[in-house]
Parts: C-alpha cells; structure tokens; sequence
C-alpha cells in the first residue's frame, strides 16, 4: 500500500543520516560554545544560532528543494510512464512521495531533540523539556509548508533542477522578507510569510507559542499540496 513512500525513504536512507549527522554537530558546537563561554542564555543561543538559521532556513529550503523534484524528475527523464503503467493512481503518487519527506522531518526532529536536550544536560545548562520539544513540534507544520511550495512547483515546472532552486529560493525569500520588515511600518505583510507563524526564540526563551498558528501552518500545508496534487493529476503527461 505504501510501497511508493517506502522506496523513497530508502532511497533517502543515507541523505537522511547525513542531514540529521550534520545538524546534530551544529548543536553540539553550538553547546561546546555555551559551555566555553559559561553562557547562561542556552535557549537564546541555540533558538538563534540552530533553529533560526540551521532549521527555518537551512532545512526548509532543504525540504523545498527536495520536493521540487518529487514530480518534475519523473517527467523531465519520462520515467512517469513507467511509474503510472502500476494500478495506483497520480494522487497516490505524490501523497505517498510527500508522506516519504514527512517521516524524514519527522527523524531529524526526534534525533536532533533528543541530542540537544542530552547535550544542554551534559554541559550543565539544561533547557526546558517541554519547550524543546515544542521547538521541534512546530517546526514541522513550518517544514511542510515549505515542501508544499516545492511540491507546487513540481507540479507545473518543466524541469527538476528549475522546480526546485525556485523552491528553495522563495522559502529563502520569504524568510529573508519576515526578518526585513520585523518591527518596520511593513511588518503586517509578514503574515503572508511562513516565518511569521514559527518562532524558535520566543518558544525557546519565553515559552511563548500559539497553537492556532501551527494549525493554520498545517492548513496551508494541506492546501498547497492538495493544489500541486490536483495539478498533478490535471496534467496531459504524453
């Protein structure tokens, strides 16, 4: 039944170790930091230096990236003959690709969790359970959207390599505006930014998150993905 989303998760196996390997340093670093510097702000130091760069912006795009190609490869190379020559429909296809990224958000989070917390206990600075585990918690609804983009631009780009750097650069883009127009007469427009409804540092620091705002994420996580799979479905692909 999942036969799709499992060949994918293999195919990633090594992709996925590498990622949540790379990113387990960074926190590590960043708490030998701490501990050479006897900081006692941890939660602002890893909500800044891993969550607001490492994860909104180095993951997210990473996830936008990857789903740029999950439809537009296929097609580029003509391998989706192939693939829809099996009794599954193209809405299976793309739900069981994008179920494949999901549980691959799913690892790095829970690994990358659990070495963070051991990691502030280890170097005598504990943070807070329950907000690093929400950290993590709201990421993913921020990370979907993110693939969702990408899921849309594969949907309707020519080519893999162009579906995907576009991803990535509007999950860029996107961030880079939020952080611009924070506490200028613009800021309201950062409501139209993925960005806005996640933040690391007042989860981290004030313990301060809003569950209507990880909903909505999840809401326009659906939509977008439902739109690259309607289109998906929609395509002549002779």
């Amino acid at each position: 039944m999942f036969e799709i989303a499992r060949h994918q998760i293999r195919r990633r196996r090594l992709e996925t170790v590498a990622l949540t390997t790379g990113f387990a340093g960074i926190a590590l670093a960043a708490l030998a930091i701490v501990f050479e510097n006897g900081s006692q702000t941890i939660g602002a130091f890893l909500a800044s230096g891993l969550y607001q760069f490492g994860w909104m912006l180095g993951l997210g795009s990473y996830f936008a990236y990857r789903a740029g190609s999950l439809l537009a490869k296929d097609v580029e190379h003509d391998r989706v003959d192939v693939l829809l020559s099996a009794p599954i429909s193209r809405s299976s296809i793309v739900r069981q690709r994008f179920l494949a990224l999901l549980i691959v958000m799913l690892l790095i989070n829970g690994v990358v969790c659990i070495i963070v917390y051991l990691g502030t206990i280890v170097i005598g600075t504990p943070v807070q359970p329950m907000n690093l585990l929400a950290v993590h918690a709201f990421s993913i609804p921020y990370l979907l959207v993110c693939a969702s983009i990408g899921l849309l631009f594969s949907a309707g780009a020519s080519t893999s390599t162009r579906a995907s750097v576009a991803s990535a650069a509007v999950v860029l883009a996107l961030f880079v505006f939020t952080r611009q127009v924070d506490g200028t007469a613009y800021e309201w427009l950062s409501v139209l930014c993925p960005a806005h409804y996640y933040d690391p540092t007042a989860i981290l620091v004030t313990n301060a998150y809003a569950v209507t705002d990880g909903v909505l994420l999840l809401v326009v996580a659906f939509l977008f993905s439902s739109l690259g799979r309607l289109w998906f479905r929609s395509m002549d692909l002779r």
